[in-house]
């Protein structure tokens, strides 16, 4: 997740964007005007469904945001098997 300026004074939007560490290519990318949790799930559920990953064996490397951290988020991670790093 990135702040994104805008033109506004004090206004930014939040990118939510995955990216395969190993092919460098872009899984899943949205941007939203607030930062939460909930953002953060949706945006790897998307991603785990599109590229049709369900119950392999995935590793989320992430900062340690609230919106990386919170319990919404973890547990959407346990649902599809996905361990946090």
């Amino acid at each position: 997740m990135t702040y994104l300026p805008t033109r506004v004074r004090g206004q930014l939007y939040n990118l939510y964007m995955i990216v395969d560490i190993y092919s460098r290519k872009i899984v899943d990318a949205e941007v939203f005007d607030q930062e939460s949790m909930g953002n953060s799930s949706e945006v790897i559920q998307r991603a785990v469904l599109r590229e049709g990953c369900i119950n392999k064996p995935l590793v989320l490397h992430a900062d340690n945001g609230s919106a990386m951290k919170g319990s919404t988020l973890q547990a959407t991670l346990q649902r599809p098997n996905i361990s946090p790093s």
